[in-house]
C-alpha cells in the first residue's frame, strides 16, 4: 500500500521525472567535458605506444576475420588473450600516468555523485508541497534558496552511500564466488534477492533524512534519527517492492531496448524513492496528504485500519 501510494504521488509530479532526466545529463555532459579534456591529453602517450605496437591494426584484423568468417571464433579469443596480455605490459610501463587516470576518474565520479545528490532535498520540497496542499513549488527556487543544507547532506550522503553500496558488492561479489559452483540460476537469482534485501535495508537507513530536514531537522540530527528502527518493517518493505520492480524492469527491457531504459529508469526510481520516503514520513506521523489531485489519504486512519 506505501508504494501504491508513492507511486500514485510521483504519477501526479511525472514533470519532476524529466527535470531530474535534464539535471542529470546536464552532470554526465559536464564530466564528461572535463574528463576528456583532462584525461585525453594525460593519457595520449599510452595511446601512441599501443599504436606502435601494431594491437590495434590486430585487434582490427581480428575484427574483420570473425566478421567475414575466415577466422573462427575460439581462434579468435585465443588471438584477442595474446593482444591483451601485451596491451596490459604496455600499460604497465606507464603506471604513473594510469593511477592519475584512476584517481582522477573516481574523484570525477565523486563529485558527479555529490551534485547529484544535492537535487534531492529540492525535489523533496517540491513533492512535499504537493502531498501537503497541493502546491506544485519551483524546483530551481528550492535548490537556490537551500544551497548550503543541500551541499552539506549530499557530501556526507555521498560519502555514506559509496561506503555502504562498495561493502553490498563485496558481499554480493562473496556470494556469488562462493555459489557460482552449483546450478548457475541458482546463485544468480539468490545474488539479485540479495542485492535487493540490502540496497533495501540502505534505503531504511536514509528513509527518513531527507524528510526531516526538509521540516526542520538539520542534516546531523536528521540523520541520526533516520537510523533508528522506528517503523522499520514499512520502510524496508516500502524498499524491498521498489527495488524489486526497478530489477524486473531492468531485466526485462535492457536488451530489448539496447541499455536506453537506462535514461528512463534512473530519474525515475530516484523521484520515487523521494516520494516513497515521504509517504513512510506522513504515514508514520498520522498526517495527511495528497496521493493525487483527487485523493487525501488520512495516514491516522490508514495505520488504524492496517493495525486491525
Amino acid at each position: 500500500m506505501y508504494y501504491k501510494f508513492s507511486l500514485s504521488v510521483l504519477l501526479s509530479n511525472l514533470s519532476l521525472v524529466f527535470r531530474t532526466l535534464l539535471y542529470s545529463v546536464c552532470i554526465i555532459l559536464a564530466a564528461s567535458a572535463i574528463g576528456a579534456g583532462v584525461l585525453i591529453p594525460a593519457l595520449r602517450p599510452v595511446y601512441d605506444a599501443i599504436i606502435v605496437e601494431g594491437y590495434t591494426d590486430k585487434l582490427g584484423s581480428l575484427l574483420n576475420g570473425v566478421l567475414s568468417g575466415d577466422i573462427r571464433l575460439a581462434a579468435a579469443v585465443a588471438d584477442v588473450s595474446e593482444v591483451a596480455v601485451g596491451i596490459i605490459a604496455v600499460m604497465e610501463r606507464f603506471g604513473g600516468t594510469l593511477m592519475f587516470g584512476y584517481i582522477f576518474l573516481g574523484c570525477l565520479a565523486f563529485l558527479s555523485a555529490f551534485f547529484h545528490s544535492t537535487f534531492d532535498l529540492a525535489a523533496a520540497r517540491v513533492l512535499n508541497g504537493y502531498m501537503s496542499s497541493k502546491m506544485r513549488g519551483k524546483l530551481l527556487h528550492e535548490y537556490v534558496r537551500h544551497i548550503p543544507e543541500a551541499f552539506g547532506y549530499a557530501a556526507l550522503k555521498t560519502v555514506l552511500s559509496w561506503l555502504i553500496s562498495a561493502a553490498i558488492f563485496v558481499v554480493i561479489a562473496l556470494f556469488i564466488k562462493l555459489t557460482y559452483s552449483l546450478l548457475f540460476v541458482f546463485s544468480l537469482t539468490f545474488a539479485i534477492a540479495l542485492c535487493i534485501a540490502l540496497f533495501s535495508l540502505k534505503f531504511t537507513l536514509f528513509a527518513e533524512w531527507a524528510p526531516r530536514i526538509i521540516h526542520g531537522g538539520g542534516v546531523l540530527k536528521s540523520f541520526k534519527i533516520s537510523g533508528g528502527v522506528c517503523a522499520f518493517k514499512k520502510k524496508f518493505l516500502t524498499a524491498v517492492c521498489l527495488y524489486t520492480v526497478l530489477a524486473v524492469c531492468v531485466l526485462t527491457f535492457t536488451l530489448p531496448t539496447f541499455g536506453f531504459i537506462q535514461f528512463f529508469i534512473f530519474p525515475f526510481s530516484v523521484c520515487l524513492s523521494r516520494c516513497a520516503e515521504l509517504v513512510n514520513y506522513h504515514i508514520g506521523r498520522n498526517g495527511k496528504f495528497y496521493a493525487d489531485d483527487y485523493t487525501v489519504v488520512n495516514a491516522e486512519k490508514f495505520v488504524t485500519r492496517e493495525s486491525a
